[in-house]
């Protein structure tokens, strides 16, 4: 680094302290096949100096002894790779120029090390699409934190087709394998089949397990858990969906509805409290404003007035009421961190 954007010359050495082969690794040959000759848009990710450079370098030497051409894209060039391995930076050259250069070389493998900001995305994202393989490396702490970063970046339609498979390495070793898979299905903790909608099923490589879901609720995208068998609530099987998307519900309907309204979670739906004269326009004729409405929201909704919101059936003390001041209210012990509705 220079000055001024250093406050002195600086300069970083750095020494290669191993160089793995792939047998290193102990793979399955499963793995091994799926690495080797299935996997097109890989992302490797982990911790700073969890060695998922040093795992690229093993994976490349396997691509380079099938005799495919490889390129990479680094920042700065330290892979240690085959004399017969380009390798480009953008130090002194933009990302629109490197895209052209290998648009037009047209390599089997494009190694991308690393993936860190949105022309970046775009770039690998650009790449992909045109059938050139990828392997990009990326900082992430736990697996699914690599995919979560391309969310925004490109769309949320075209990512199994970016990403197929994501590595993640932990302390030199490969800690999980996540596989991405676009269907239509209802989302896992809604049970309307009006509710389908197309998802990102994620899905352990190793444990064959799905683990997430990624979809559009209202105007968010969602990465969603999915519990393992025996710790769902209620007797269903299913998730309820996540209290969270409540305030996006909320900011939906604020855009939509022309009245006072209060949203209350339950299991797969919502409740919705409305006035009384404006419970007949919501629901239209024979239903068929509350059907656009759960369509628009993305959830099942059961419309009710405020009179039938559930009232605090207890005593309370009220102290408290000079016009501009402070109104007391005291109610029993164990309504603590509560939420309750007050109706005037």
């Amino acid at each position: 680094m220079y000055p001024p954007l250093s406050d002195g010359l600086e300069i970083t050495a750095v020494k290669p302290v191993k160089k793995t082969t792939i047998e290193d690794y102990d793979l399955s040959d499963e793995t091994f096949d799926l690495l080797r000759n299935k996997a097109k848009g890989i992302l490797v990710s982990g911790a700073p100096g969890s060695g998922k450079s040093t795992f690229v370098q093993a994976l490349v030497q396997v691509y380079h002894a099938d005799n495919h051409i490889i390129k990479t894209i680094e920042s700065p060039r330290d892979l240690m790779v085959d004399d017969d391995v380009v390798q480009y930076s953008f130090t002194h050259g933009t990302h629109d120029e490197v895209r052209d250069i290998l648009l037009l070389s047209r390599p089997d493998y494009t190694i991308y090390d690393e993936v860190r900001n949105k022309p970046d995305f775009e770039l690998y994202k650009d790449l992909r699409l045109t059938g050139i393989g990828m392997l990009g490396v990326i900082h992430a702490t736990k697996p699914i934190d690599s995919i979560q970063r391309f969310i925004g970046s490109i769309e949320m339609g075209i990512i199994p087709q970016v990403l197929d498979t994501v590595i993640f390495v932990d302390k030199g070793k490969i800690g999980e394998i996540l596989q991405l898979e676009l269907t239509a299905k209802v989302p896992d903790g809604m049970l309307s089949d009006e509710l389908a909608r197309p998802v990102i099923i994620i899905s352990s490589f190793i444990s064959k397990k799905k683990l997430y879901e990624i979809y559009t609720f209202g105007e968010q995208v969602v990465v969603m858990p999915i519990p393992e068998e025996g710790m769902t609530g209620g007797g269903s099987g299913k998730v309820s969906i996540n209290t969270y998307a409540k305030e996006g519900i909320e900011k939906k309907l604020n855009t939509i509805l022309n009245s006072d309204f209060i949203v209350k979670m339950r299991g797969n739906g919502i409740e919705l409290y409305v006035p009384e004269f404006v419970k007949g326009k919501i629901i239209g004729k024979g239903g068929s404003a509350i059907s656009e409405l759960e369509r628009t929201i993305g959830v099942g909704i059961q419309v009710k007035t405020f009179e039938e919101l559930p009232l605090l059936d207890v005593k309370t003390d009220i102290s408290g009421g000079r016009k501009g001041g402070q109104l007391f209210i005291a109610f029993p012990t164990g309504y603590e961190n509560a939420s309750v509705s007050l109706l005037i």
